[in-house]
């Protein structure tokens, strides 16, 4: 979760910009599914880290999806923040399919 936040305050500007953008006009209901259920204290900080990037309150479904090993997935419209263990593995093992099959 610590992870999440980070990357969501490390955003460049531009990126806060397209994302605010993006999400300007569409429905503001985020979907947070994560690894293992998040306190209320948890649950608190994603929300304010992720409403104060877009500059407006936002309604939260919260979701458990243990495929996700570890971590969260964000979903807000078109934009998703993958900060757990099943999408970086998903990642790595595709990074290393591509390569393998450029040697070929």
């Amino acid at each position: 979760l610590d992870v999440a936040i980070d990357d969501l305050m490390r955003l460049p500007e531009e990126r806060r910009r397209a994302i605010q953008t993006a999400t300007a006009t569409s429905d503001p209901t985020m979907v947070i599914s994560s690894a293992k259920p998040l306190t209320p204290s948890q649950r608190d900080s994603l929300t304010k880290s992720i409403e104060s990037l877009l500059g407006r309150p936002l309604q939260a479904e919260w979701r458990e999806d243990t495929q996700l090993l570890a971590g969260v997935r964000i979903s807000l419209g078109s934009w998703v923040l993958a900060a757990n263990l099943q999408d970086e593995l998903k990642f790595f093992a595709e990074s290393l399919r591509a390569e393998i099959q450029h040697e070929a």
